[in-house]
Formats: C-alpha cells, sequence, structure tokens
C-alpha cells in the first residue's frame, strides 16, 4: 500500500467472489493506515463498468475546471475595464485566488494590494520563497 500511495494511486478495488469471499482484513488495515480509499468489487461487476466511471468523472472534474477558469477570465476582464481598474481587478483576483494579491513597482513598492493593505509590509511570496 505504501509503495501505491508513493506512486500517487488514489484508490484501489479488489475484487472478490472468485478467490477472496471478501477484502483480507490485511489489506484493509494497510489501506487505512496509508489513507488509501478501498472499494470491494463483485465479481458481477464488469472492469468497462468501472473504466467508464472513472473516466466520467475525470472528464467531469476537467470540465468543471475549464469552466471555472474561463469563467475566472471574465470576471478579471470586466474587473480590469471597470472604472477602479488595478484596484477592482486586484479584489476579484484575490477573491478567486481565496488569498491576496498585490501590484509591484520597478523598485519593489507595493502600489496596490486586496485585500487592502495586505501585502504593505512584506514581498510576494511562493511558498516559503520571495518571489524576485
Amino acid at each position: 500500500m505504501r509503495r501505491l500511495a508513493d506512486a500517487g494511486v488514489v484508490g484501489l478495488g479488489f475484487g472478490v467472489g472468485l478467490t477472496h469471499d471478501v477484502v483480507p482484513e490485511a489489506l484493509v488495515e494497510a489501506a487505512a493506515e496509508h489513507c488509501l480509499p478501498l472499494l470491494e468489487v463483485p465479481r458481477r461487476t464488469p472492469f468497462i463498468a468501472i473504466s467508464k466511471a472513472v473516466s466520467a468523472a475525470i472528464a467531469a472534474d476537467q470540465y468543471r475546471a475549464v469552466t471555472a477558469g474561463f469563467e475566472a477570465q471574465r470576471d478579471l476582464t470586466k474587473a480590469a475595464l471597470a472604472p477602479e481598474g488595478t484596484t477592482a481587478l486586484l479584489g476579484r483576483l484575490a477573491a478567486h485566488l481565496d488569498g491576496w494579491a498585490a501590484l509591484y513597482d520597478a523598485s519593489g513598492a507595493v502600489l496596490a494590494a486586496a485585500p487592502d493593505g495586505r501585502a504593505a509590509g512584506g514581498a510576494a511570496c511562493r511558498g516559503d520563497r520571495p518571489v524576485a
């Protein structure tokens, strides 16, 4: 389970009804230990049905991400064209990021920030490293 989790596997289906009537308890415990969802898959479930369900879920996630990106782009464009300009744009960007946004000049001075003053005392950061 550790190797599966380390490899980026996000869940495991275990077929029952052929060699095992139930998922072995050791496997259940190992999956729980590594926070890996474990599904019991009855023998009568065709593999293609699982593949189709996973594909549909991935496609729906991708569609939501693309749609959200287009909505954010439209919202940011409206904000940029608003009378408040930079202030509106930074406010909307901060809201979309669920964080803060700042505009700096070439010397590194904060010209504007959203929410107001959030970046006034410090430099912009990415993680724990300053952004140049």
